[in-house]
């Protein structure tokens, strides 16, 4: 949705918008939210060209696109330096850190660039979605201890304690809780019971 939006909403003549993920399967099922927002609604079917086979969304209109990048290894490193828009990653968590780092200035030529990305902190403490994520509790500390913060950063953390105990997921007085502090689409898409359960 931030990605469509972004691709025509900001009212920005030829937008470069990118779906980016570890691999091309998931940057396609990220992707695909945004071209079934078009193929549903009569209008966006008039104002947005889909590739069939790229799934590359094209806002007739404002010639703008909205591509899949896929982020593994190799040849993407070299291919993807230079490109010039909003990126939107999905489960940053297990993202390289050399992808990230080719496709970090990849809106410094534009006027309002957007760098969303959405993921579980991971188990990996040494990957780039880790940091990310340390980095975005730092800024808030910053923030709230009056220092030197990134006023462009927005961290939105929904989490339980990293020292919460198996002991206490099983006490049935805290479990529910914590289940709410960590899902913020509870009751919307998540079903409280199944992650109870699992």
């Amino acid at each position: 949705a931030n990605g469509f939006y972004m691709l025509s909403g900001d009212d920005e003549k030829g937008q470069k918008c990118f779906s980016l993920a570890t691999d091309n399967e998931q940057a396609r099922i990220s992707h695909n939210h945004a071209t079934n927002f078009i193929r549903q609604h009569p209008l966006f079917n008039k104002r947005y060209k889909i590739d069939g086979t790229s799934l590359e969304i094209t806002d007739l209109y404002t010639r703008s696109s909205y591509k899949i990048l896929c982020g593994t290894k190799g040849s993407f490193t070299f291919s993807k330096e230079g490109i010039n828009g909003s990126i939107f990653v999905d489960e940053t968590h297990v993202v390289n850190e050399l992808v990230m780092k080719v496709v970090e200035y990849a809106g410094a030529s534009r006027r309002q660039p957007l760098k969303m990305q959405l993921s579980t902190a991971g188990a990996d403490t040494q990957g780039y979605g880790f940091k990310e994520y340390e980095g975005g509790r730092e800024n808030i500390k910053l923030a709230g201890d009056g220092g030197d913060f990134d006023f462009r950063l927005l961290h939105c953390e929904y989490s339980i304690s990293q020292s919460t105990s198996v002991d206490d997921l099983r006490d049935e007085t805290k479990i529910d809780s914590l289940i709410r502090s960590a899902n913020p689409s509870l009751g919307r898409i998540t079903i409280h019971s199944e992650i109870k359960q699992a």
